[in-house]
């Protein structure tokens, strides 16, 4: 649990820090993939009950919420395209560490399963994702990504969310 908090805590510190601000050209393996990348790292110490697999879940699941979020907004702003390619990549980036969290965890029954299928979802979207990151276009961005949100599996996120009892929104 210890290690949990730790890990959680480094994600919140690096968050708060700027390090994954909306104007950053993040690069694959920027900052939002070395905060899930962190939180991965703490995994993997037995079955985990619901509290602790909804604290886990939120902790993997934040840095990826946090570059998209900054994505759609570089997107509707047109950004440069330097800048929505570097979103892109660091997009691929954490879900790259988001699967790794989501493998080297031992969830709850009640959840496994829908975990399971979201790491092969993102991984799915993660390729697309790592194209639009070396698009040489915004169009050519904005296809891949449009294919990488073909993968979107949010009735499994929504399950998640339900059955660790985490309200919609955190």
């Amino acid at each position: 649990m210890r290690r949990t908090v730790a890990g959680t805590a480094l994600v919140l510190a690096l968050a708060l820090s700027g390090c994954t601000s909306p104007g950053s050209t993040a690069e694959p393996g920027g900052a939002p993939a070395a905060e899930a990348a962190e939180v991965a790292e703490v995994a993997g110490e037995g079955k985990l009950d619901i509290a602790a697999a909804a604290e886990r879940f939120v902790a993997i699941t934040e840095p990826y919420e946090k570059v998209m979020a900054q994505y759609h907004e570089a997107e509707t702003d047109d950004a440069p395209l330097e800048t929505q390619v570097g979103l892109a990549g660091a997009t691929a980036s954490a879900l790259r560490a988001r699967v790794e969290g989501l493998r080297g965890t031992t969830w709850p029954d009640e959840v496994a399963a829908d975990l399971a299928k979201l790491a092969v979802a993102d991984e799915k979207a993660a390729a697309e994702w790592e194209a639009a990151g070396t698009a040489a276009s915004v169009e050519e961005a904005y296809d891949a990504a449009g294919r990488a949100m073909a993968f979107n599996t949010l009735p499994e996120v929504d399950a998640v969310r339900t059955a660790l009892g985490i309200p919609a929104g955190e």
